[in-house]
């Protein structure tokens, strides 16, 4: 019985571990999926110049951003630009503080000046993103394998106390 108790208790460990790794890897991964988002952006400003309104509901209807809460409340009353954009944004409980700096920047630029204004500070905003996602992989690919190790060593001092 203690046997499958120790087993039990390893399992949970390694299984916490993973969680905290994978939890760990998806910052950056969002940070890759918002650069797409700005690049789209982009693309469409300089190829179409459409309203932010279109922009936004454009952007939104990309199946591949769906994910982002900000982008679909925003697409959904997107006429109220920026209030829409600045509410989908404060409302994202999954956005960091920089994430959410950056992100109002944006909406404070689409809409408000001329073209090459808004993919002037659409381009500062890929470069911040690139920087803050270049920090997040350094941060992952140190910390995910320390969350691991961590709770699988508990998780084998729990185990010894068992015994």
């Amino acid at each position: 019985m203690k046997l499958l108790g120790v087993m039990l208790i390893l399992c949970a460990g390694t299984l916490c571990g993973s969680a905290v790794a994978r939890n760990l890897a998806a910052y950056p991964a969002r940070l890759r999926l918002l650069r797409r988002m700005i690049t789209i952006m982009i693309t469409e400003l300089r190829g179409t110049l459409p309203l932010t309104a279109d922009l936004i509901r454009n952007t939104a209807a990309i199946p591949d951003f769906s994910r982002l809460y900000f982008l679909q409340a925003a697409a959904e009353n997107a006429e109220q630009f920026p209030s829409c954009w600045h509410e989908g944004v404060r409302n994202d409980r999954s956005l960091t503080p920089e994430e959410h700096a950056l992100l109002l920047t944006i909406g404070e630029t689409l809409g408000c000046s001329t073209l090459e204004g808004q993919v002037a500070a659409l381009d500062l905003c890929l470069e911040r993103l690139s920087t803050m996602e270049s920090f997040a992989e350094i941060r992952c690919s140190k910390m995910a394998p320390l969350c691991r190790s961590i709770s699988v060593l508990g998780a084998l001092f729990f185990s010894i106390l068992l015994l």
